[in-house]
């Protein structure tokens, strides 16, 4: 944190609810910490780029909303399909993916990186929303669809 403060950088840290009490010392005018986010829209909407673990949820909102992701995936889920998921975007250029074990070393430097290039913040956004699936909903309707009237050739 000392870090970012000295580089002027802002910082909304969401860090849950059980090591707030232990991070709430690094609250001051450019970090805010909070144990829990209600309104992640007003949070996505503030942020130039985006650093979180790489759950469905968070990866489908940040392509969704095209947000510029550093994703440090948690070791600790099943079959690390955390680091997978997000290895799939980055390679093709929808994210930067930090393993946890490395966050420490490489975070900031990759955070410096990114957020004085333009550019780079740019292409991330916009090789994110690739991954969007903004129509999703039409297409599992069509294919629902096309299955009923379909059904008895199954």
């Amino acid at each position: 944190m000392d870090k970012f403060k000295e580089n002027k950088i802002n910082v909304i840290w969401q860090c849950g609810n059980n090591y707030y009490d232990s991070l709430a010392k690094y609250n001051c005018d450019t970090v805010k910490v909070y144990p829990f986010i209600n309104n992640m829209g007003e949070a996505y909407s503030a942020a130039d780029l985006v650093i979180a673990r790489a759950g469905a949820t968070t990866i489908a909102e940040a392509a969704f909303l095209g947000l510029p992701v550093i994703f440090i995936p948690s070791p600790n889920v099943t079959d690390d399909h955390q680091y997978k998921n997000a290895k799939s975007l980055a390679d093709k250029g929808g994210a930067i993916v930090i393993r946890d074990n490395e966050a420490a070393d490489n975070m900031f430097p990759a955070v410096l990186d990114i957020i004085n290039d333009k550019d780079k913040l740019e292409n991330l956004s916009k090789n994110i929303k690739n991954f969007a699936g903004i129509d999703t909903a039409k297409k599992i309707s069509v294919e629902i669809i096309d299955l009923a009237k379909n059904k008895n050739r199954l």
